[in-house]
């Protein structure tokens, strides 16, 4: 099960303690045989290569410049104009979800770069996505759907592009990796691997440099919405929405959904990187630290 699917078992627990029926199709979706969800590509056909996500032989994770720590920080939705008028640029189309996802990685590579990283250092940026809408799943379908867009390059280009580049390449990544055939092409890949336990989920990651995303709200272009029921029959409504306290995963943003004006961002860095975020100017101006 995805975050989707995580949403889904939401919807339905406020539809049962709305004391209204699960409609029919969600009841199809909900016991849908994940086998044929996906249709495999033949083998005289081509297939994207995922060659990355095989674990290299004797490849270990790197270890933590500093401890990990999870901290929130809240964007106050007030100042959203303002930061879509600085990544806005061109005809091309970025959503507030390409925006906040350049703001996170040009800032944290702009403190990681005057702690003294070489500019030259490439890193990556990953972005979950569900791939429902590209294949036509309905939401309600409550399995693993998820696949990964992966943006690589140098530190210091990042710190230094214009928000605006910084976001379209972003979008287009996720443009190009989202469709039918890429999708197609990364189930197919994944079961005619003869090793799956050498499958690293995401591909590599280094854990000091590299960042992954994810986001729980309705749409990638609306930041403000939320995918998770906001009623829930006589236990009210929901307040806010929260990652549980799980262990550190260095190198990971969840944006969650709009309360009380703002978005809070979970973020899970190095401590050093934390606490120059913290320091950072531009950062501060469009957000809030929580804690």
């Amino acid at each position: 099960m995805d975050g989707t699917g995580l949403m889904q078992v939401l919807h339905l627990l406020s539809t049962v303690l709305s004391g209204k029926d699960i409609p029919a199709i969600e009841i199809e979706q909900g016991n849908r045989d994940r086998r044929s969800v996906i249709p495999l590509i033949p083998r005289n056909e081509p297939v994207k290569d995922y060659g990355h996500l095989r674990r290299p032989p004797g490849w270990t994770p790197a270890t933590p410049l500093s401890t990990p720590q999870w901290c929130y920080f809240k964007v106050p939705l007030s100042g959203l104009p303002a930061l879509r008028k600085m990544a806005s640029s061109g005809t091309m189309r970025v959503s507030d979800n390409d925006i906040l996802c350049a703001f996170c990685w040009q800032r944290i590579s702009a403190i990681r770069l005057a702690r003294g990283i070489p500019a030259n250092t490439v890193v990556k940026f990953t972005r979950a996505i569900d791939g429902r809408t590209a294949l036509g799943v309905p939401s309600s379908y409550m399995g693993h759907f998820i696949h990964h867009s992966i943006v690589s390059l140098p530190l210091g280009q990042i710190a230094s592009s214009p928000l605006p580049t910084i976001a379209q390449t972003l979008r287009r990544a996720l443009n190009a990796t989202n469709t039918p055939w890429a999708i197609r092409s990364y189930a197919t890949f994944i079961a005619r691997e003869p090793d799956k336990s050498q499958l690293v989920f995401g591909g590599l990651r280094d854990i000091n440099l590299d960042l992954g995303a994810t986001s729980v709200v309705a749409s990638a272009g609306d930041e403000a919405a939320s995918a998770v029921p906001d009623t829930y029959g006589e236990l009210g409504k929901v307040c806010f929405v929260r990652r549980p306290k799980v262990s550190p995963i260095a190198g990971t943003i969840t944006i969650t959904p709009a309360e009380g004006g703002a978005l809070p961002v979970a973020l899970c860095l190095p401590e050093v990187d934390l606490e120059a975020l913290k320091k950072d100017g531009e950062w501060g101006r469009f957000t809030r630290f929580v804690g």
